[in-house]
């Protein structure tokens, strides 16, 4: 979704919170959205 390749890692991200969203709040947002199924989900992250 944010890169053709590969997102960076933790250390190399930008700190001012401009940039990119880090794996851990798309997985909390991803989940958020995903617990309204009253069917359940699957989430993958890797």
């Amino acid at each position: 979704l944010f890169a053709y390749s590969h997102m960076d890692f933790e250390v190399d991200r930008n700190a001012s919170g401009t940039g990119d969203p880090s794996l851990a709040e798309m997985t909390i947002k991803a989940l958020r959205i995903l617990k309204k199924n009253p069917k359940g989900f699957f989430l993958f992250v890797e």
